[in-house]
């Protein structure tokens, strides 16, 4: 028998116990956590060469399209350039990565008037409508953004707007201010869409992007938000930068960057803007969100002192790429395509090499490593070259094939391949399969701020799926019925976003549709200007979008909002067998509606309502008028309560016949148990 003592003790150690395995479940959750996989589901660009998608990038880049072009003053009207035939200047090439167009912006989208706007750098309006973007592809909408810890991590630097409006003289006040400041480009994002996340502009020079994605992988699995949007944006609005960029780094003579090849001399500029939209993984698989790949592992160091501020240091980019492997618990072999930082000069890819062959490298005989830089493509996007590096990178991993390496017939001889894993594909290669594609993208800033991470396929993790689970299969009364909503703010943009949607639809592969199409429906925004086709397969919706182009052509649509609703309600004569029963069983609001509506005819000695409706014998007991008419009205209740589900109210409710029962359901006036009280009297009566 216990004394009185050793029941105290044996409590006290109970307790204690309880309490150690509780802090013990607590750090093991955090330590979880915090190496958490952070999924990719969404993307947007706006890159050179038109590659305004993921999608356009990923042509540009099988097509093997150098978007470096000449820059002329048609970017920098009135800028006189004779001072670049000085022979200070003569090693400065005249070419750049160029966006098509930098001076559009939808101002009144983003509710900022046309006088504001004009003092935006127009960095801040890429990055917020490429941010928008992003968080659309992701289907993310307002509602679920708005007020919600979202983080925004923007890598950016130049100010170039800045200088030129401080040259031009004019006004200096506060909208130039917050037009023209760094930290504006990432906190402006956050407050027109309601952000309440982190929000930061990073600067670390060329891999600011990159270390834009690792800090927001790092605040997702710290909690610190819920959702992130990461990348970066980078324009070239100014001779001043690139004549400064070309006196401080070599750059290539005659305009080409021609990356770990044998004639590499320099970087060329380029400009654009990228973003990803990020989850923790478990969130977005419990959300059902479309995952585009996983970010296994990432990270950031410094160089530290080496033979010079902008020389880099094989050792630091040695131990940063050992560190992200190790931590993503992969094999150095598991990593077959490598994404390099890649500048196209001689010092700075041998030396990249050394450290991937160091950590990356094996026996010859493993599986190809495939290395290959999106510079030869697009140009140095400096701020946002990470941004695009990754891009590319989730391109293959989601398509399984990698790009020809353009600009480059040898490699160079200071990257010695023989016995290697390692080549350069000088023409287009297919990848491995789905579970094997493993990625790794470095990005690394000449002032020594390294960045990398390892990007994985969904299907290495057993993870991903559609945005929404698809539709059922089964057609509605034998007919099968596909709906695809588009919606914008002005009657312009939505004839835009019909070609768009055109586009993408003749492009998506047909398992994909039903998940696209439940998107369109249920996680996008619905704007004021609308519009809807409906068709029974993929051509007949791409017919009705031409035809939907062709009656918009040169119209301004009236917008669908605000204006007034009402609903009207049919009296009888439109009743058939089996009206409801399939939408019943489909959708759950309609099918919860109509079971209450079944209950309270039941219970006033009347028969099932949907039984009844199902049953070999609905045509004869729709010819009754006294179940007709409680068929009608119970059927019309439960699509009004559809179609308030949807936020669709009327501002006045009018009925014919019968119908004026269910009008008078709908206002209020009535409620289900009087209704059918007055539907009975009402039968009997007739």
């Amino acid at each position: 028998m216990m004394d009185q003592r050793t029941e105290e003790a044996l409590r006290r150690a109970t307790s204690t116990i309880r309490e150690l395995r509780g802090e013990l479940d607590r750090l093991t959750a955090e330590r979880r956590r915090a190496a958490e996989p952070v999924a990719v589901v969404g993307a947007a660009c706006r890159l050179p060469g038109g590659a305004d998608s993921p999608e356009a990038l990923w042509r540009l880049l099988r097509a093997g399209t150098d978007a470096v072009r000449p820059l002329t003053d048609e970017r920098w009207r009135g800028v006189d350039f004779s001072a670049w035939d000085d022979p200070a200047f003569a090693r400065i090439p005249r070419h750049a990565g160029l966006l098509d167009e930098i001076d559009g912006f939808d101002a009144a989208f983003f509710g900022i008037s046309d006088g504001e706007a004009a003092f935006l750098d127009p960095q801040q309006r890429l990055a917020l409508e490429t941010v928008w973007e992003s968080a659309e592809r992701a289907g993310w909408t307002p509602e679920q953004l708005t007020g919600a810890p979202t983080g925004v991590f923007l890598g950016v630097g130049h100010q170039d707007y800045l200088l030129a409006a401080l040259a031009r003289g004019g006004e200096i006040g506060s909208r130039l201010a917050t037009g023209t400041a760094r930290s504006m480009i990432a906190n402006r994002v956050s407050y027109e869409l309601g952000l309440t996340g982190p929000s930061l502009a990073i600067d670390t020079a060329c891999s600011s992007s990159l270390v834009a994605v690792h800090l927001a992988c790092r605040s997702l699995r710290a909690g610190d938000c819920d959702r992130a949007v990461a990348g970066g944006v980078n324009l070239i609005l100014s001779p001043l930068s690139t004549t400064l960029t070309g006196r401080a780094l070599p750059m290539a003579p005659d305009g080409r960057v021609k990356a770990l090849a044998a004639d590499a001399d320099g970087m060329i500029r380029g400009e654009g803007c990228g973003v990803v939209a990020l989850r923790r993984l478990s969130d977005a698989l419990a959300d059902g969100d479309p995952i585009q790949a996983v970010i296994l592992a990432d990270g950031t160091n410094q160089d530290g002192r080496t033979n010079g501020l902008t020389a880099p240091s094989p050792f630091a980019q040695q131990r940063l790429l050992e560190d992200v492997r190790k931590a993503s618990g992969l094999s150095a072999e598991d990593i077959t395509l490598i994404e390099t930082h890649g500048t196209g000069t001689p010092l700075g890819d041998p030396i990249e090499y050394e450290a991937i062959r160091a950590v990356y490298g094996s026996a010859p005989e493993s599986a190809t490593c495939w290395l290959g830089s999106v510079k030869a493509n697009l140009g140095h996007l400096e701020f946002a070259a990470g941004i695009a590096s990754l891009l590319k990178t989730l391109g293959a991993v989601q398509h399984g094939v990698v790009p020809r390496q353009i600009n480059i017939d040898r490699i160079s001889p200071h990257i010695d391949l023989t016995g290697q894993r390692f080549a350069v594909p000088l023409t287009e290669q297919p990848w491995v399969a789905a579970e094997r594609r493993r990625a790794a993208v470095s990005s690394f800033g000449f002032g020594g701020s390294n960045a990398h991470l390892i990007l994985v396929h969904p299907d290495a993790l057993d993870a991903g799926g559609p945005a929404l689970p698809p539709p059922p299969a089964a057609p509605v009364d034998g007919e099968a019925a596909l709906l695809l909503p588009l919606s914008a703010r002005s009657a312009p943009a939505l004839r835009a976003q019909l070609a768009r949607t055109s586009a993408a639809l003749a492009e998506l592969p047909a398992e994909r549709l039903p998940a696209a199409l439940a998107t369109a429906s249920r996680r996008r925004a619905h704007h004021p200007h609308r519009l809807a086709v409906a068709a029974p397969d993929r051509a007949g919706l791409l017919e009705e979008l031409r035809r939907a182009q062709a009656e918009l052509a040169g119209e301004e649509a009236e917008p669908a909002w605000p204006r007034r609703l009402a609903f009207v309600y049919s009296g009888q004569a439109a009743q058939w067998p089996r009206m409801g029963v399939a939408l019943a069983e489909r959708d759950p609001v309609v099918g919860e509606e109509l079971a209450a509506w079944e209950r309270e005819i039941v219970r006033a000695g009347g028969p099932p309502l949907l039984s009844t409706l199902a049953g070999s014998g609905a045509a004869a007991a729709l010819a009754d008028t006294r179940f007709a008419q409680l068929a009608i009205v119970a059927l019309q209740s439960a699509l009004t309560r559809r179609l308030l589900a949807w936020g669709l109210a009327p501002a006045a409710v009018v009925g014919h016949s019968v119908g004026e029962v269910a009008a008078a359901v709908a206002a209020g006036v009535l409620d289900r148990a009087e209704a059918v009280a007055v539907l009975r009297a009402r039968a009997e009566a007739l």
